[in-house]
């Protein structure tokens, strides 16, 4: 009965065997743990890429997710459910697509593995929003941003920045 009524909710948000397949084929590809995941938990991680596939966001990229938010910042597949749902919703926030943003954060996913947990994601938001106001690319302000990791990186560009501002900051 249950498995019924999730088949009526995909077929009502436009979902086919074809998309859950195409899901299915891209988890396994990349998220080393899918195969070993709950009959459940693998449902709900295939409904959750299907979901965002038809918002946009490449199966790859949805996959690339499960993968660096479970190794890289050990959450659950279920928490990760939720933070890659989470990603729509920063997209609608920000006005950017579902595409756009899942690329970003497949692209940004080894930076991010720097930082822990939470802060990874907070950071990933807040680059994003960066992003939109500046118009400057994710991978453009992680590659400066990369640059802090040190102090002396941190000094060479901040004796930059001021360069660029003219100004003592």
């Amino acid at each position: 009965h249950a498995m019924h009524e999730n088949a009526t909710e995909l077929r009502a948000m436009g979902i086919a065997a074809e998309d859950i397949n195409n899901s299915v084929t891209a988890l396994n590809a990349t998220f080393t743990d899918f195969s070993m995941l709950s009959t459940t938990t693998a449902k709900r991680v295939t409904d959750t890429t299907a979901v965002l596939s038809k918002l946009g966001m490449s199966a790859d990229d949805s996959a690339k997710g499960f993968q660096t938010l479970t190794k890289g910042f050990a959450q659950t597949p279920d928490a990760a459910a939720d933070t890659m749902v989470a990603m729509d919703a920063l997209a609608r926030d920000l006005g950017v697509s579902t595409s756009k943003i899942g690329a970003d954060f497949a692209a940004a996913a080894g930076h991010l593995q720097k930082l822990s947990g939470p802060e990874a994601i907070q950071s990933f938001k807040q680059l994003s929003v960066i992003s939109k106001a500046t118009g400057i690319e994710v991978s453009r302000l992680l590659a400066i941003t990369e640059r802090f990791d040190t102090f002396e990186g941190a000094a060479t560009q901040a004796g930059k920045l001021n360069a660029a501002l003219g100004g003592n900051f």
